[in-house]
Parts: C-alpha cells; structure tokens; sequence
C-alpha cells in the first residue's frame, strides 16, 4: 500500500487535533503493532510530528493471565469521556491533581490550587471523591448480560474500517 506525504500529514495533523487531544506534558499509551494503520499513523507519526511522547506496549501485556491482577482502562469510550484516577497527577509545574469540585466552585479556582502539596490539606481527612459518589446499585442481571453481548468500540472500529475497505475496493 502506498501512502502519500499530503495523506499522512492530513492524518497525523487531525489525530493531534481530534484524536489523542495531547497537550503539553502529556504521554500517550499503544499496544498497536507499527504495522497497524492506527499503531503506524496513530501512535508512532502523529506523536513524533506532535513531539509528544509514547510508551509501547506489547499487545501480549493485555493477556489476562498476564496481567498479575492489573486492570486496564479503555480509553476508546464514547462521547469523548476522560478516566482519571482519583487525586491522579500530572506532569505540569508543581503537579497539580485530579480533585472533584461542585460546578459553583468552578469559578473562583485554578488546576494550580489542586497539587500533590496541596490535596492532603484541602482533603482534611476525608476523601471527597467518595462523598459525591452516589450510593451503590444493584443492576438488574438482564440488564448485565445484555452489556456483555455489546461489541467492544475498538473492534467495532476495526471492522467498520474492513467493511469500508472492501466497499471502497468494491469487493463486498
């Protein structure tokens, strides 16, 4: 397959604006292998033009007897949702941390007042986290096993790009 510089710069500039939404400081996450137009484009290209740093994983690290007990979460959810960790740092001038706040507070702070250094003392001794949280519920099990028949976003990706191919070339 040929790919043409105009092709792969149109690609790797939309990646970076719509795709991974890096900023500054950001490291991105793949266990795409480089021969995957997503591993190659997506994860090796994008990242290097964007000066943005990657980690790769083997795709073997995703085995569940592998693991050792670790659980990884799928950054493909839809509506553009973010999983943040609770009190997760990140790698910005002094460390600021993921912290919940009520939408009134909103207004009158900054990432800068939420930091490693800081969190502890604002915390108090309780977790606000789990204060907002609302209390546990049970799920109907219908409701359970009909999650468990809906296919994985990615591999729903994966074959709509195969059946757009196919269309394209005219071969199904």
């Amino acid at each position: 397959m040929l790919i043409s510089q105009k092709a792969i710069c149109f690609h790797t500039e939309a990646i970076l604006r719509d795709g991974l939404k890096l900023v500054p400081g950001d490291r991105a996450f793949s266990w795409l292998p480089l021969y995957h137009d997503m591993g190659l484009v997506g994860f090796c290209l994008s990242p290097l033009m964007g000066q943005a740093s990657v980690d790769y994983l083997a795709t073997t690290a995703f085995v569940r007897e592998d693991r050792h007990g670790k659980v990884f979460l799928d950054s493909t959810r839809s509506g553009g949702a973010t999983v943040v960790s609770p009190y997760s740092p990140r790698i910005r001038p002094g460390v600021p941390v993921s912290f919940p706040l009520e939408w009134d507070e909103l207004e009158s702070v900054t990432p800068a007042d939420f930091t490693l250094h800081s969190a502890p003392d604002l915390l108090g001794g309780r977790d606000a986290w789990a204060d907002r949280m609302p209390a546990p519920q049970a799920l109907p099990v219908d409701l359970v096993a009909e999650g468990h028949e809906i296919p994985i976003a990615r591999v729903q990706a994966m074959h709509e790009g195969k059946r757009r191919a196919r269309a394209a070339r005219g071969d199904g």
